[in-house]
């Protein structure tokens, strides 16, 4: 069984917008074909080549078990990364299988890109402003996407995002690139609305948005010759993720080089080396995932409050008005860490609270760590084992009240779930 990827176009779109599409076929899905888009403002031309696609749907395609076929050119460069794209994964995860890509045909033509651009993905977040502001002196073009992380659903938390964008690229000089997309729907294999392939039982959004991120640089091959991809996650605790620098360097192409910022600090020292003296960045600084209306940070979520304690850490918090509430440290205190990625996050910033001496920010981390007995950890503890029993046995609708009970933080926060990972050797 092969999915089909064919009637690749370039065609003018609402508003100044360029739309790249294909029209993908799949066998046994729920419809004869669909057609997943990419709309970019803010550039002139785009390549009706396979690259994108072949990023979008291989890894998808790996899981469902069926081989892939552009019927499109595609970079002989990327062809040759398959393999080495598919050990990974299958190395990674448990339920993925090799599978045969084909395409109509292998090139290895290049643009002259004159100038050159440089972009970078950007969200708002301490890793896309740390990225942005190290590279400030090449990076030209900044790239924000609608329809991952932001949903096309999601209108006044895109407007409040894009508009951090334009501040972003005015203060420093450089392009506002944005992109909607409804590819998503297409490749989100562990959401029912997918209209093929297998159901994932975890996150499949885990494993496949660094290709799905990497799929929408791809189309603006011509523009831009090299893309940063920010690093969430400090090198000594990289852990299988779909971005990852031994991943997204692999999608690249003979004209666009994909570079994974590997060797990046943790949050504080990004915040400490870059953002500490950016007024532009601490002032429009998002970082929630809650996406509560009118607010760019809730304050109240984990990430918000992990974030609050790297400021803190790095003395800037005060000088970050996009987090409104003080930082609550009983809050902190009864947060439940599981053992996982979140754990080393926390073990990090308790070393820095110590060495700071803020003895107060330490022993709340330490309740939240576990590191001694204390009601707060003990709550926490009972919050998550009971909000998760009851997320597994109530109807989806109830998710958000039973998630406010359990707390900030999942015990399956990470990726996928724990089956789903292969261990580490």
């Amino acid at each position: 069984m092969t999915l089909t990827v064919s009637d690749i176009q370039v065609r003018a779109a609402e508003g100044e917008s360029l739309e790249l599409s294909a029209r993908v076929s799949a066998p046994g899905a729920r419809r004869e074909s669909f057609r997943p888009w990419f709309r970019y403002t803010g550039v002139e031309t785009l390549t009706p080549w396979g690259d994108a696609f072949l990023a979008l749907f291989l890894i998808p395609c790996m899981y469902s078990r069926e081989n892939l076929h552009i019927d499109a050119p595609v970079s002989k460069r990327l062809l040759a990364a398959v393999p080495r794209i598919q050990q990974t994964i299958r190395n990674w995860y448990k339920g993925f299988s090799e599978i045969e890509v084909s395409a109509a045909e292998a090139h290895e033509r290049e643009f002259a890109i004159d100038p050159p651009g440089t972009a970078c993905f950007f969200s708002g977040g301490v890793d896309s402003w740390y990225t942005l502001l190290k590279h400030r002196q090449t990076v030209t073009h900044l790239l924000l996407i609608r329809g991952f992380d932001i949903t096309r659903e999601e209108s006044d938390l895109w407007e409040t995002t894009r508009g951090i964008l334009d501040k972003a690229a005015d203060a420093l000089g450089m392009r506002a690139v944005t992109v909607t997309t409804n590819a998503k729907k297409y490749i989100d294999l562990g959401k029912k609305a997918c209209p093929w392939g297998r159901r994932y039982p975890g996150r499949f959004w885990r494993v496949a948005h660094g290709s799905g991120f990497a799929s929408t640089a791809l189309g603006l091959q011509g523009t831009i010759e090299r893309l940063h991809f920010p690093s969430s996650v400090h090198p000594s605790l990289f852990y299988p993720f779909g971005s990852h620098p031994d991943l997204d360097p692999l999608w690249s192409t003979e004209n666009l080089d994909i570079v994974h910022a590997a060797d990046d600090p943790n949050r504080t020292g990004k915040i400490r080396s870059q953002l500490a003296d950016s007024p532009v960045a601490l002032e429009n600084l998002r970082v929630c995932l809650e996406n509560r209306p009118g607010k760019l940070n809730c304050c109240r979520c984990e990430k918000c409050g992990r974030t609050m304690v790297s400021l803190r850490l790095a003395g800037v918090l005060d000088k970050a008005p996009t987090f409104p509430e003080p930082l609550d440290l009983r809050r902190l205190r009864r947060l439940y860490v599981p053992p996982d990625i979140h754990y080393a996050f926390y073990v990090e910033m308790l070393r820095e609270a110590r060495e700071a001496g803020d003895e107060e920010l330490a022993d709340a981390i330490e309740s939240a760590l576990g590191y001694r007995f204390t009601l707060d950890h003990a709550l926490g503890l009972a919050r998550q084992t009971i909000g998760s029993a009851m997320l597994s046995i109530l109807p989806a609708r109830l998710a958000p009240f039973v998630k406010r009970f359990a707390g900030p933080i999942s015990r399956d926060v990470i990726a996928e779930s724990t089956h789903l990972v292969k261990k580490r050797q």
